[in-house]
């Protein structure tokens, strides 16, 4: 900053004392400046432009609608328009969902891979934020056998349904690949390494449905009727 003292302009570079109307220091040359800095008040400028407010008051109205999302789910279509279960043969029965949603819900591990038969690795990290029905079974399983075609029925309208629905066997691809009493079209998987430990159980089949939230819902162990209605409630509840 140039100084001034009474009649003279101190040159703030070497000290000379030049006259207070000088452009230029006279014996180093430093060059004063000809008009003074604006006034640091505090006002400012930008602050008057709408276009700025319009554009924060969008950015917090999006952030407040991606913060009620979380808290209060997606929009889910009306039940009454979801498709309807089809009865399954007399044999199996539907499981027992009466601890479903019952505290305490340890959350889901979906820390690993899957292969499906066409050799292509899938993510379980993937399905986070999805209603998931994961059905543990194995070629050699005759109670997992016997509940597949409810699995498959309701895998195919699992679109439809909103949810996910995942048959994993430990076993190795190429004899899951030669099973051949599969229901035709049911999507199966083999899992890369092992299951976590909270899938291992004392038996198969083995089923868990796991929300949106990433809980556990529901663990079962044994053949069931994995199309019934009960079951399509549940899993339009963990959607929400």
């Amino acid at each position: 900053m140039d100084q001034s003292t009474g009649k003279l302009k101190i040159c703030p570079v070497c000290g000379a004392e030049n006259i207070r109307e000088a452009e230029s220091c006279k014996q180093c040359g430093h060059q004063y400046r000809s008009k003074p800095l604006p006034a640091q008040g505090p006002a400012r400028s930008w602050l008057k432009h709408p276009a700025l407010w319009v554009g924060l008051a969008l950015a917090l109205a999006a952030s407040l609608a991606a913060l009620a999302f979380r808290q209060s789910g997606p929009s889910l279509p009306d039940p009454a328009s979801l498709p309807k279960a089809q009865a399954m043969p007399s044999y199996l029965k539907p499981p027992d969902l009466s601890e479903a949603f019952s505290s305490p819900m340890p959350d889901a591990d979906l820390d690993f891979q899957v292969r499906d038969l066409q050799g292509r690795i899938i993510s379980m990290k993937d399905l986070e934020g999805q209603a998931v029905l994961l059905n543990i079974w194995a070629t050699w399983c005759g109670f997992c056998v016997a509940e597949m075609p409810s699995v498959a029925a309701l895998e195919q309208d699992s679109k439809a349904l909103g949810i996910k629905v995942m048959t994993v066997s430990s076993e190795q691809p190429e004899v899951v690949l030669n099973f051949n009493r599969r229901p035709e079209g049911l999507p199966v998987y083999t899992v890369l390494g092992v299951l976590p430990p909270s899938y291992h159980t004392r038996g198969i089949p083995a089923t868990f449905i796991i929300d949106r939230k990433g809980r556990v819902v529901l663990k079962h162990e044994g053949m069931a009727d994995w199309n019934c209605q009960a079951v399509r409630d549940l899993l339009y509840k963990a959607r929400m």
